[in-house]
């Protein structure tokens, strides 16, 4: 399959356990949705998407991780090339 144009991954995360993140988010989220947290349970699911992406879709450009603390991110998925278990 040819490529006719880059195509970019973007993806949000968020650290839920990270008190700054938390307090702010806790300042914007209506009462009733404050004990929700599932929502930002990190089930250590990351490491398997970047290693999907990378053996299954091979056409894609980039791919983005927005996040608040780009060095913590950075540390975490540092080691989650394909040549690393």
């Amino acid at each position: 399959m040819k490529q006719i144009f880059p195509i970019d991954f973007v993806i949000p995360w968020v650290d839920g356990s990270d008190p700054y993140w938390l307090e702010q988010y806790n300042n914007y989220i209506p009462e009733e949705n404050k004990k929700k947290e599932f929502h930002f349970r990190d089930y250590g699911l990351l490491r398997y998407w970047f290693r999907g992406v990378e053996k299954f879709t091979p056409w894609v450009n980039k791919v983005y991780l927005v996040t608040r603390i780009p060095r913590m991110c950075i540390k975490r998925v540092s080691g989650w090339g394909s040549s690393h278990k």
